[in-house]
């Protein structure tokens, strides 16, 4: 009988749990070329811009007594407003844009059929019924750097209604270098991810960033 060691590579040791986890937790798990399919084909879009577009279809505001859907125009403007969070402040000012525009929503003008203009500020999340909103998780997916000159690939990335808000980077639980751990090795990863001439365009949109390892773990924000 022949013997085979374990499966240690990152796929087996970290990345398969971690992913399994988050279904069992209730994520939607959505292959690569699915997700490229909702991104539109592109490796520069990290928005999944159908996914986000239906929920924001599901959204009523009142006006004069009377509820109404957002209308295309409405929708197109949430729609621009997520996808440019305003990088070139800084990438510190952009997440932070994105954060307000999770927690207290973007406000658009609709103009209504009394010829009036309306202002309603949009929610991108429904924080009273969670079930309402969409969770999808997906691995190894690619982007495209800044310079278009290559392409990094997170091992998961989590979207809430459309939008990338959770970065995973998982290790295996050895290094090769007895003197680094393997979770400083995915923040180091991570955090180079995030140089302008990388992917920071991601990280304007992720909120919570996850290092893992198969016995260890750490998380923080961009």
């Amino acid at each position: 009988m022949t013997a085979h060691a374990p499966e240690t590579s990152e796929i087996y040791a970290s990345h398969i749990p971690a992913l399994a986890m988050l279904v069992r937790l209730g994520w939607e798990y959505r292959t690569t070329d699915s997700v490229m399919e909702l991104r539109g084909g592109s490796t520069r879009e990290v928005l999944l811009r159908p996914v986000l577009i239906e929920f924001l279809r599901q959204y009523r505001f009142e006006y004069k007594g009377e509820e109404y859907p957002l209308s295309s125009e409405g929708i197109q403007q949430i729609l621009t407003t997520v996808a440019a969070p305003g990088l070139s402040e800084g990438l510190m000012s952009a997440n932070e844009a994105v954060h307000d525009m999770l927690t207290l929503g973007i406000t658009v003008n609709e103009f209504m059929p009394d010829g009036k203009r309306h202002a309603t500020t949009v929610p991108l999340v429904d924080w009273s019924d969670t079930q309402r909103n969409s969770f999808l998780i997906t691995e190894e997916m690619e982007v495209q750097n800044a310079s278009a000159t290559g392409t990094r690939r997170p091992d998961l990335v989590g979207f809430l209604n459309g939008i990338p808000v959770v970065v995973i980077e998982a290790k295996r639980a050895a290094s090769g270098n007895p003197n680094k751990s393997m979770i400083a090795e995915s923040i180091s990863q991570m955090i180079r991810n995030q140089k302008v001439d990388e992917i920071p365009y991601l990280f304007a949109l992720a909120q919570v960033l996850v290092a893992v390892s198969q016995t260890d773990g750490r998380y923080g924000t961009t």
